[in-house]
């Protein structure tokens, strides 16, 4: 049984979705940006995605 639910989803993702875990240091101003605001909660995990966030906001 897992004791943390949300920490094991995240552990999750960060290991088997791409590019989330290099997407996560940018997560909290994405969010503050409203880069989700249109998002669905299957659409802000979908790789490509992930990757338009990073290349967004790598160069900020």
């Amino acid at each position: 049984m897992v004791a943390d639910i949300r920490k094991w989803i995240d552990f999750y993702r960060r290991l088997q979705l791409p590019y989330y875990e290099e997407a996560r240091q940018y997560w909290e101003e994405a969010i503050s940006d409203g880069y989700f605001d249109d998002a669905n909660e299957i659409y802000i995990y979908l790789p490509e995605k992930l990757k338009r966030m990073i290349e967004h906001y790598e160069n900020k």
